[in-house]
């Protein structure tokens, strides 16, 4: 039903009803023309001639005194006045005509005559002063179709008059009947060409208004100011009295005013709009545009405003019409655009379109602009990330990276003193071991808020990674450091609480000072790093300056480069191959080449056992290209036996940077021609890589331009950053092994795991999970939307000639296989996150209840575990008013009642009772898992 409804349904009722009586009378004026023809032909006498004639005179003087009445006549413009004036003499000469009319005297006797030409003469003084009196444009309020009909009317009247009534030869009545039929035509085709004038005229104000709207969606920048200027627009260029955007409250449903412009007293301005049956501002109006979410006109106020109230207030403001469009948004209702017109009927059905395109234009710009406000919040998100540790808000490596250098360049110019220190917490594994990974992650957390207590506020405080930090003290005074020092490693000796536990950790503090180490940041943070390392071998928990005699370590380092450089000439390194998979379909996507050193003593040594070392000299790059050239030689012998993947291929920053590494890649494809670049994919894993990142962009970008992908790993560790990605271009990430390893245990690593994975696919990034070495593993990287994986549970590295026997046995697992669902999104993970809580929380309740005495407070307090947090916090936000939230919720509680049932029938050693409750527990928790998927399947719905 279009929006107003039951003003068209009145507006047709009276169509109806004035097209009936028009239709009586053409049929009245049809059969007179029959009869006539039908008595001339049949030589009747004149006076049955005249009485038929004058039946249709009746009929046409009764549809002018049913059409031109005082309800169809404006009272407040001039024509009306008139009218008003005319209106008793006009009626009362017609009745007289009509009584006369039914006598018996002849139709032409003089009193009937009179009559005639008497109402002809009022007629005739009415149109002249009509006509007289002003503007066309002030003229009377008539119904448009009544318009044509009475210029019809009129038609019929002039133009039949030679063939019509000069045959009735009735020449004073004929006279009247013209006079009076074009009068009134002449009054409405004046009126009808004034209406349509001024039609046209709104019409093309209001596309004005939408041109300059248009101008300013594209102009300005914040919504501040374009609703404002809106409702102004549409006011002053559509002739509206006033304007007003509302804007709806998501939870109650009411509407506030935004904004708006225009004439109407504050009270009204300002008013609420609510739908709510008890509130006295209910507003119907308000609550149809709620229920229809399409526009809604009122251009019959009286009849369709019930509340006396509301139409009081309405007169009072001068307000006649009025037209509410809805800004809807997804679907939603957002808020709606209400504008007020001091003219009866003024929203035709073509303005009424403009007004719907007004606000489409509007709803544009609002979704458009929100849009731009969470693209804003993303890139805000991914960079916060980039910078600061999500867990302590402390700043990450890089950012201490980068503060290093800018002190390094500070000292450069002042010649002042200060130091670098790698703190590494003593204890920490038995705490995290003992008492599970959230009193880990809270240990952490009190640990920085202890260690900012006793720094000053010049010095720099970071997480580098796991239970490291790092700290650089500006401005240090020889006589003074140590005090500085001490203060560091006595905050860590008192206990830290963790609930109702008490943890004791210590710290091991390696310190580098300048002067006089002037080695650069790279080399003050390695040698803070053999300080630290040197408190732990005397016995931990205290500090130590880097001395020269520490380095002795430099010389293994030295001594396994010489074996290093002496065994690649022996052609003592080889290549392992570690397959890469769709794991749905088991198709190979890739594969990691990974470096192998066969030591004539140690036997193959991975690549992580001599890599830092390798690294650190230029015998990398001769490696690098060594491996390069194998990689290629192996992609043939694949291609014969329908594998193609593409490889990869570890690359160091001190080959990346080197100047030679482009000239290298195309040298090597050079002598394999028949391959293309697109199967290899270069993998950096180093930070230190990135400090000269304008460089490296180079080299990447002319990567790409030859062909050969980019792949960032370690993703999620100190070693990545996820600036990086956006900044270099990034074509694939890999999730390091330790998050994927801990995916089952520890929901807060699921927590890294989706934030990693949505950050990427934000980037529109390919995502791997690295180090995969379960099913369930596999399967919970499936869930959060990462398809591709590497890992034991896959296929251990392999030399080359193994690939295709593997590739020929391999199946991926059956639940990888039947995954076939839409991988949860951003906005599913604290469900996600319910559901795996449960999981663990279970597994920990059954390894700890066993032991005698064991309490937990998230085991007893229902709004301590991690469920209870969601369920209090963001679950009731988003589902507290659905029923399957109600039932989840009280569950929950039901879990926590039998639990702590459970360990009171363990301390009183009832161990029929015990063994029941934990197999009703194991129920609950399964039913609770259920139940949170019944929660996900109302957002699918």
């Amino acid at each position: 039903m279009p929006p107003s409804a039951s003003a068209e349904s009145h507006q047709v009722f009276k169509e109806l009803r004035l097209s009936g009586l028009w239709l009586i009378w053409a049929l009245a004026l049809m059969a007179g023309l029959y009869g006539f023809l039908s008595i001339e032909r049949a030589a009747i006498t004149q006076k049955t001639l005249e009485i038929a004639r004058f039946t249709d005179a009746v009929v046409f003087l009764e549809k002018i005194n049913d059409t031109l009445t005082l309800d169809s006549i404006s009272r407040t413009t001039l024509p009306g006045v008139l009218w008003t004036r005319y209106r008793d003499g006009l009626l009362s000469q017609g009745e007289t005509v009509l009584s006369t009319m039914t006598n018996n005297d002849d139709f032409l006797s003089g009193k009937k005559r009179a009559v005639l030409l008497e109402t002809s003469s009022l007629f005739d003084h009415f149109r002249k002063e009509i006509i007289s009196s002003g503007p066309v444009s002030d003229l009377v309020n008539t119904d448009h179709r009544l318009m044509v009909l009475s210029t019809e009317l009129s038609g019929w009247a002039t133009n039949q008059r030679t063939t019509f009534f000069q045959k009735i030869r009735l020449l004073d009545f004929e006279r009247t009947i013209i006079i009076l039929a074009t009068t009134l035509g002449g009054l409405i085709y004046l009126y009808q060409k004034s209406r349509l004038h001024r039609k046209i005229t709104r019409q093309n104000r209001f596309h004005q208004a939408l041109s300059r709207i248009d101008q300013l969606i594209l102009t300005l920048p914040d919504m501040d100011h374009l609703l404002p200027e809106a409702c102004q627009i549409v006011v002053e260029e559509g002739g509206l009295l006033l304007a007003r955007f509302i804007k709806m409250d998501p939870l109650s449903g009411e509407g506030t005013v935004l904004t708006h412009f225009g004439n109407a007293t504050e009270n009204f301005i300002r008013r609420k709009h609510s739908s709510d049956p008890a509130n006295p501002e209910k507003n119907p109006l308000w609550t149809e545009l709620l229920e229809k979410k399409q526009t809604i006109v009122w251009n019959q106020l009286e009849e369709q405003i019930k509340n006396p109230s509301l139409l009081q207030t309405l007169r009072e403001n001068g307000i006649l019409s009025i037209a509410a469009s809805p800004v809807l948004l997804d679907r939603d209702m957002f808020g709606a655009l209400i504008v007020y017109s001091n003219q009866q009927d003024y929203f035709d059905p073509e303005l009424i379109k403009l007004v719907d395109v007004l606000t489409q234009n509007i709803t544009f710009a609002i979704e458009n602009r929100r849009k731009d406000d969470e693209r804003a919040l993303r890139e805000e998100e991914v960079s916060r990330l980039s910078l600061f540790d999500s867990l302590t808000g402390l700043p990450n490596r890089r950012l201490f990276q980068d503060r290093l250098n800018q002190t390094i360049n500070r000292h450069l110019r002042s010649k002042g003193r200060f130091g670098v220190g790698i703190l590494d917490l003593d204890g920490f594994k038995l705490v995290n071991d003992r008492l599970g990974h959230q009193s880990g992650d809270e240990l952490l957390v009190k640990v920085s808020e202890r260690l900012r207590g006793v720094l000053r506020g010049t010095d720099t405080l970071a997480r580098l990674g796991g239970d490291e930090f790092g700290i650089i003290f500006s401005d240090l005074e020889g006589e003074k450091e140590a005090a500085i020092f001490d203060r560091v490693i006595a905050s860590l000796a008192l206990p830290i609480p963790l609930g109702k536990e008490l943890a004791t950790v210590g710290g091991s503090l390696g310190i580098t000072i300048i002067p006089p180490d002037e080695g650069g940041d790279e080399s003050l943070i390695k040698h803070a790093d053999l300080a630290m390392y040197v408190v732990k071998e005397h016995g931990k928990n205290g500090w130590e300056v880097f001395q020269p005699i520490m380095s002795r370590s430099l010389e293994n380092a030295h001594r396994m480069k010489e074996e290093l450089a002496r065994s690649f000439k022996e052609k003592r390194f080889s290549i392992d191959y570690q397959p890469q998979v769709e794991m749905t379909s088991g198709k190979i996507e890739g594969m990691e080449a990974l470096l192998r050193w066969n030591h004539p003593d140690r036997g193959q040594m991975k690549s992580e056992e001599f890599i830092g070392v390798l690294e650190g000299c230029d015998l990398i790059i001769d490696v690098e290209r060594w491996v390069l050239e194998e990689i290629l030689s192996h992609i043939p012998i694949w291609a014969k036996q329908n594998i193609c993947p593409r490889v990869r291929m570890n690359v160091s920053s001190r080959h990346l940077l080197s100047g030679s590494f482009i000239e290298d890649l195309r040298s090597a494809f050079s002598h394999h021609p028949d391959i293309r670049p697109q199967s290899l994919e270069l993998d950096v894993s180093e930070t230190r890589s990135f400090q000269e990142i304008r460089k490296v962009k180079e080299v990447f970008d002319e990567c790409r331009r030859f062909g050969v992908a980019i792949t960032i790993s370690h993703i999620g560790t100190d070693h990545g950053s996820l600036s990086y990605i956006q900044t270099l271009g990034i074509d694939r990430v890999s999730i390091d092994q330790k998050f994927v390893r801990k995916l089952p245990k520890s929901p807060q690593d699921m927590a890294i795991v989706a934030s990693l994975v949505t950050s990427a696919q934000l980037l529109l990034i390919d995502v791997i999970g690295e180090g995969i070495e379960t099913e369930e593993e596999g399967h919970l990287l499936l869930k959060w939307g990462c398809r591709i994986g590497q890992g034991f549970a896959i296929a251990h590295p392999m030399s080359a000639e193994n690939i295709p026997e593997w590739h020929r046995q391999y199946q991926p697992f059956e639940s990888w296989t039947k995954w076939n669902k839409v991988p949860w999104e951003p906005k599913d993970y604290p469900l996600l996150m319910a559901k795996e809580a449960a999981r663990v929380f279970y597994e920990n309740f059954i390894s700890g209840i066993g032991i005698p005495g064991e309490t937990r407070v998230e085991w007893i307090d229902s709004h301590r575990c991690l469920q209870g947090r969601w369920i209090d916090g963001n679950g009731a936000l988003r589902y507290g008013d659905t029923k399957e939230f109600r039932e989840y919720k009280e569950a929950h509680e039901s879990l926590h009642e039998h639990i702590r049932q459970a360990i009171s029938a363990r301390d009183r050693e009832d161990h029929p009772a015990f063994e029941a409750l934990k197999s009703a527990i194991r129920e609950i928790n399964q039913d609770l898992i259920r139940r949170i998927d019944r929660i996900w399947n109302l957002d699918q719905g």
